[in-house]
């Protein structure tokens, strides 16, 4: 016998043993190999003289199967079947690059606008995990019967918009592709004319005499104009109010059980929203002192 392996020997014997035939059936080594893109399996694998292989050839984002040859084979789908083989040979899968599906995210500035004010919706348009592409084009935003166009650069893109009448709009953001990327769409509910202030409620805890820890200014979204801001009941005697912050500071001169006070912020064109500040001002503090005599000036008892 003469070629190389592997072989695989089967002996049988009669009389005892004491004759024997054996035989060895041969062997040949079908490898696999794939260009960028894509992987085939096994990359070797032993076959018997005769025998057919399978392998199997998968791909990797945004690329496709374009041929795959060698050992006159056939694939079918993504198994590929060689034929008989009789000697050692090569499979070699290769892939053509097609377009990725992106990950379009819409966003608003300011998130939630007043009734006619323009806020600006950016685009961003992101290549799924494994592809470096960057998308380039055009993002058609809509939502109601307003709509604006965003022109992509590195990959995201902005435009205006403006709504006449408070509530929650529904933005539909439509990519239109390129050359890397399909067409897909992304969304987000902007809602218009919906004014807050920001922290909602405020505890605020100090005593007579001494100054207290100011609070935090208020956040405002939703107006137009300045804000200014307003307070009911008034405040305790010698705490205040910043009409441009909403910040409560001062020194108390008077008590005060907890109360809960409204905060009112106004947009100077339109706006309006409340929040609301626990107030609680203890007596003063007093800190108990003692003495203890000096002994060198103490009067010794008489003898």
């Amino acid at each position: 016998m003469t070629g190389s392996g592997p072989w695989t020997w089967s002996c049988a014997g009669s009389n005892g043993g004491s004759t024997a035939s054996c035989s060895a059936r041969l062997g040949h080594t079908v490898t696999g190999s794939a260009g960028t893109g894509g992987l085939i399996s096994p990359t070797s694998q032993p076959v018997g003289h005769g025998d057919r292989a399978t392998l199997t050839v998968s791909t990797h984002e945004g690329y496709a199967i374009a041929t795959v040859t060698g050992c006159n084979g056939t694939l079918s789908g993504t198994t590929y079947t060689t034929g008989a083989i009789t000697a050692d040979c090569a499979v070699s899968a290769s892939f053509r690059f097609t377009k990725v599906t992106p990950t379009v995210t819409l966003s608003a500035n300011p998130s939630a606008p007043a009734v006619n004010q323009a806020t600006t919706i950016t685009a961003t348009v992101t290549a799924p995990s494994g592809s470096s592409a960057i998308a380039t084009g055009r993002v058609w935003i809509r939502g109601d019967d307003r709509s604006c166009t965003a022109t992509l650069s590195n990959g995201s893109g902005g435009c205006a918009l403006s709504y006449a009448s408070a509530g929650d709009i529904a933005l539909t953001g439509a990519y239109r592709g390129d050359a890397n990327f399909v067409t897909a769409s992304g969304s987000l509910i902007l809602s218009v004319g919906k004014t807050a202030l920001t922290p909602t409620t405020q505890t605020v805890n100090g005593s007579v005499g001494s100054p207290i820890t100011a609070s935090t200014a208020y956040t405002a979204t939703g107006f137009t104009g300045a804000v200014s801001y307003a307070i009911s009941p008034a405040l305790p005697a010698g705490l205040s109010l910043s009409s441009t912050t909403g910040v409560i500071g001062g020194n108390p001169t008077a008590t005060q059980v907890a109360t809960t006070h409204t905060v009112t912020g106004t947009g100077a064109t339109s706006g309006t929203a409340t929040a609301t500040a626990n107030v609680t001002v203890n007596t003063a503090t007093t800190t108990a002192l003692t003495s203890t005599p000096n002994p060198s000036t103490q009067v010794k008892p008489s003898p």
